[in-house]
């Protein structure tokens, strides 16, 4: 294979460099062919182009299929030393850009060589000359070779942040006007964006961290605002632009910058907000854009109220990209801002943001506003409902969700507004079922009325002749379902026995029509049997069609977690009613959970049905304690593991959802234990909950103050129901939780505090 590296032919080069690939990809696994490293390293050094060329490429494909982990560092070493002698300005163009791309793959496996300030330096120097070369390829392979680095190097990099700057100057102070060919401008803004996201997450979660964004913030803001102020009168609407790009990293900045920043935008905002030129305009709102999301919340939020109008304002200007961008600004304001724009009991500002919002309404109906400003307008009212909490008596909103659902209807239900591009429809049906399930209780008989209106919408979805195809019929069908279940879901009232029977015959047909089932349409059926158990138990096995049907697309996770959340309704609206039919899906439930590739989402909810079958039918589990036993043990196994993940973060989350279903179904067991006694006399049982406990309260993502108060509850249980259970517990674990207890401030589980004591005395 290494002779036929030499070929002349460029094309066989590129095969056999894939098969040497291919057989390292393989064989690195157990160990074997690392040879072939040094062999590459030797061949990269030859004079001969050719040669050199071909092990270049070599090293790049074994770098792009190769898991870092199975290269060992001494090898890592040859193979940067290779890449290295290969970049060099005197090395023939090909060769050199075959040598950065293989730099490109092998960074993320550079950490200790990053650690070297030497070594670092080198590799540095070396890209460094790459991105000022008079080649355009290889100015850009040096900088993805930059942006792989800020990708994975925040705190090995921050010796080089001024260069860094240096190079992002070279790059785009130069141009006057955004060129034809803006890559390079792209992946500069993009490099700075891994810094400030790392920046941000690290200031987020309170680490200490460069400061990057502070430090240097006048010199990165530079260049950023350059990029705004020089924009072509024209752009490419569907081509990805510098300044969005900008955008992106101008919020991220905002999130982990001094407050300078926002005197450094409100400073071109001033001059800009009112230019004659539309693109400076819309990057004035650009800018007021990314600062509502900065840390410094209070002074943003003074600002806001004194430019509220003149921001707002833009709503209407002449140019459709800064009404577009003003509606963006005010969804970020209701989200961030809006309860705060009451002050002493004054709700003028709320009022007028409300206001915009239903002029908007008025005048996209009159076809005066383009498409994505309302749904940036409908989004925003999205944020404002989120604010009141479910289930209040009354709120602010009150007096405005009626005006607001009956125009926001109307556009649902106007067909001409159906776009699968731009799809108000879909925006529309969403911001009607955030309004409607944060609603005051005080708008209980308004619902009522309004379920009578999108009753006889859902009846107009059943006939296709009212649509321009089967595609539209179907969505419109969801779209006003999930209007339906919005109401239905909170349990307002009970319907009629013959409002019960059109929801529940009309769902039925369109599932058999469409030999299908959706999401929306079993939260439908799933409401009413919280809505009318008595009615919807005579139709439980007409239902159980639907949802042993949707219990077997384990492929459509939607469908799958949705039938298991039904389950769960069921269980608390028919309860021991539903027993016998439980049994039937217990073993599909069983089948999930053993699945390995089940979606985890759908596993945690099983878990959860476990824990309410304990709670609600105890005796149904008799027969798959077993089974449901090693089902748990797996997961505690899980939870115990360390991350193995890529995305960490991800992973702990997911453990700590684990954790807490695992919880959860221990407490809810224990209180079925006289009925099912068999699962508690099993010593391995008690072993199992008490090490998870204890590994609980010993984690340090773990538990919230809710998830230790359970875990003291467990334990109290455990203390006085089973002898079992002291040698399994160790007085120091004993004083570990005293600690926690008053680490935590939870003093009110007096009961286990008095239990332990009065036990631990008496052994």
């Amino acid at each position: 294979l290494f002779s036929l590296l030499g070929s002349k032919s460029e094309r066989f080069q590129e095969v056999v460099s894939a098969v040497i690939s291919s057989i390292c990809t393989l064989e690195f696994e157990q160990n074997e062919w690392l040879e072939v490293i040094d062999n590459l390293g030797n061949i990269s050094l030859e004079k001969e182009p050719t040669y050199r060329l071909a092990s270049i490429k070599t090293i790049r494909n074994i770098m792009q299929d190769v898991a870092p982990h199975l290269i060992p560092d001494q090898k890592l070493g040859t193979i940067l030393y290779s890449i290295m002698n290969n970049i060099e300005k005197s090395i023939p163009e090909n060769i050199q850009q075959g040598a950065l791309e293989a730099l490109n793959y092998s960074i993320i496996n550079c950490s200790l060589f990053m650690k070297d300030e030497t070594q670092r330096k080198a590799l540095m120097n070396l890209i460094y000359n790459s991105v000022i070369s008079e080649s355009l390829n290889i100015r850009i392979l040096g900088l993805k070779c930059l942006y792989e680095c800020t990708k994975y190097f925040y705190f090995e990099l921050n010796p080089h942040i001024e260069e860094l700057i240096n190079l992002s100057n070279h790059v785009i102070l130069k141009y006057t006007s955004i060129p034809e060919d803006f890559r390079e401008i792209i992946i500069v803004i993009d490099m700075w964006m891994q810094l400030a996201e790392k920046e941000e997450s690290l200031t987020k979660n309170g680490f200490g961290h460069n400061k990057i964004f502070s430090n240097y913030l006048q010199q990165i803001y530079k260049f950023c605002v350059h990029l705004l102020s020089i924009r072509k009168p024209e752009e490419e609407e569907d081509e990805w632009q510098p300044h969005e790009s900008v955008e992106m990293l101008l919020i991220s900045m905002s999130k982990c910058s001094t407050q300078e920043m926002i005197d450094l935008a409100m400073k071109n905002i001033g001059e800009w907000l009112n230019h004659t030129s539309k693109k400076l305009r819309h990057s004035a709102m650009l800018l007021f854009y990314s600062i509502t999301d900065s840390i410094h919340e209070d002074k943003v939020r003074v600002i806001i109220m004194e430019a509220f109008e003149n921001i707002l304002g833009k709503i209407n200007d002449s140019e459709d990209e800064v009404k577009i961008i003003t509606g963006k600004i005010m969804g970020k304001i209701a989200k961030k801002h809006f309860l705060k724009l009451e002050v002493n009991g004054n709700t003028s500002l709320q009022d007028k943001l409300l206001a915009v919002q239903y002029s908007q309404l008025e005048e996209f109906i009159e076809k005066k506003v383009p498409k994505k400003v309302i749904i940036g307008v409908l989004k925003s009212i999205n944020e404002v409902a989120k604010h009141y909490p479910l289930g209040s008596p009354t709120n602010f909103l009150s007096k405005y969700i009626p005006y607001f659902l009956e125009k926001i209807l109307s556009i649902t239900l106007n067909i001409t507004n159906y776009d699968p591009n731009c799809n108000i429809s879909y925006f529309s049906t969403l911001t009607i079922g955030t309004l409607i399930e944060h609603g005051a209780l005080d708008l209980n008989d308004y619902f009522k009325d309004f379920l009578t209106k999108l009753a006889n919408a859902f009846e107009i979805t059943l006939d296709i002749n009212n649509f321009g195809s089967k595609d539209m019929q179907e969505n419109y069908q969801v779209y006003i379902s999930t209007c339906i279940s919005s109401i239905l879901i909170g349990q307002r009232f009970s319907l009629s026995p013959s409002e019960f029977e059109f929801f529940f015959s009309k769902v039925s047909e369109i599932f058999n029509v469409r030999k299908d089932i959706f999401v929306e349409g079993i939260l439908i059926l799933s409401s009413l049997s919280l809505t009318n158990p008595n009615e919807f138990y005579q139709k439980l096995n007409s239902y159980k069609v639907f949802i042993e049907f949707g219990l077997k697309q384990r492929s459509n996770k939607e469908i799958c977690r949705t039938c298991i959340l039904s389950l769960d309704d069921l269980i608390n609206s028919l309860q021991e009613n539903f027993i016998p039919s439980l049994k039937y899906f217990i073993p599909t439930l069983l089948d999930i959970s053993n699945d390995s590739n089940a979606d985890k989402d759908c596993k945690l909810q099983c878990i959860m049905i476990y824990s309410d079958i304990f709670m609600y039918a105890k005796n149904a589990m008799n027969e798959y304690l077993d089974k449901i036993f090693h089902i748990i043990k797996f997961g505690v196994d899980y939870c115990l593991t360390v991350p193995q993940n890529t995305d960490e973060q991800e992973e702990i989350e997911y453990k700590n959802k684990l954790k807490e279903s695992i919880l959860e179904f221990f407490q809810a067991s224990l209180t079925g234990m006289s009925e099912t006694n068999q699962m508690f006399k099993v010593k391995s049982y008690l072993v199992l909950i008490i090490n998870f406990l204890k590994t609980c309260l010993r984690n340090e993502y773990f538990p919230t103050a809710d998830t230790f108060a359970t875990c003291l509850d467990i334990l109290n249980t455990l203390l006085k129901s089973f002898d079992e259970a002291f040698g399994l517990i160790r007085m120091e674990e004993i004083k570990f939780i005293f600690d926690k207890i008053n680490e935590s401030g939870i003093t009110e589980n007096q009961e286990f505090i008095m239990t332990t004591k009065l036990l631990y005395s008496e052994k």
